[in-house]
């Protein structure tokens, strides 16, 4: 993979960025009921002067210059730090961050997180990590212990993005799995095509009967709302319910103040 053009940031600012922290946007996730019982966090880096890098780039060059984990360790402690900030933050609010394979490969990626959680004073079951389908993650057996530390730690792992890209039904019977993301292409269908609609259907009901917690991602209507619901999914993302945003929207309202159109209520940062 080539280096990042020259109207992007160098190695060495992208470097500095990680070990700093790198800027992030907040996206709720929500109970049908309009509670919100969630919050991912997603990269958001403008570097002075310059667009903003998509999250895929700055996480590929990471990889590539070798800063993977410490782009990991950095974006949880950016998080915890913008968590304790946030009064709309409740004790029952999860903190959802993103892992790559490369990630979870590194030796010190269960100690390290352990290890930021500990100085955030921050109990395990507050974070859910969730594992990207960038790459296929090696399930060899050491790759596998360390989520089951974390897992055993109180750490809720997810997969992200399920039915696509390097996703693959094995890790539900691999890895210690509590939560699962559906991926948005076989939400965006419902109403549109039956084989996907049939093949979302097939993989709640396996999640259902591994008694995995379901998240459905890219819930733009109600038609998917109660498609869903009658389902069993109950946990819903997406941008029209809510987009994500700068912690500093969160800092003047509550997480339960944000109750999206879709269910009724006023879409977050407006007025009722």
């Amino acid at each position: 993979m080539s280096a990042l053009p020259s109207s992007h940031p160098t190695p060495d600012e992208l470097a500095s960025a990680v070990d700093a922290g790198l800027p992030l946007f907040y996206q709720p996730i929500f109970h049908t009921d309009g509670r919100a019982v969630a919050a991912e966090a997603l990269l958001r880096w403008q570097p002075a002067g310059r667009d903003v890098v998509p999250p895929p780039r700055v996480v590929a060059e990471a990889e590539r210059l070798g800063l993977a984990h410490r782009l990991l360790t950095g974006t949880l402690r950016r998080a915890l730090g913008d968590v304790r900030r946030m009064p709309g933050w409740a004790d029952d609010l999860r903190l959802s961050v993103n892992v790559t394979p490369r990630q979870v490969e590194h030796r010190e990626f269960a100690a390290d997180i352990l290890d930021v959680l500990e100085a955030h004073e921050t109990e395990p079951f507050t974070l859910w990590l969730e594992i990207t389908e960038r790459s296929r993650l090696d399930l060899d057996a050491r790759h596998v212990r360390r989520l089951t530390l974390l897992h055993e730690k109180g750490v809720r792992i997810a997969i992200d993005d399920l039915g696509s890209g390097f996703a693959s039904l094995e890790y539900l019977c691999r890895l210690p799995v509590s939560v699962v993301k559906i991926d948005r292409i076989f939400v965006e269908r419902i109403g549109r095509c039956e084989r996907h609609m049939r093949v979302l259907a097939g993989m709640a009901a396996i999640a259902r009967d591994l008694g995995l917690v379901i998240v459905a991602e890219g819930v733009n209507t109600l038609e998917q709302v109660d498609f869903l619901a009658d389902l069993g999914v109950t946990l819903l993302q997406g941008y029209a319910l809510a987009p994500p945003a700068p912690p500093a929207l969160f800092e003047m309202m509550s997480f339960r103040d944000m109750t999206p159109a879709l269910f009724g209520g006023s879409p977050p940062g407006r007025a009722p």
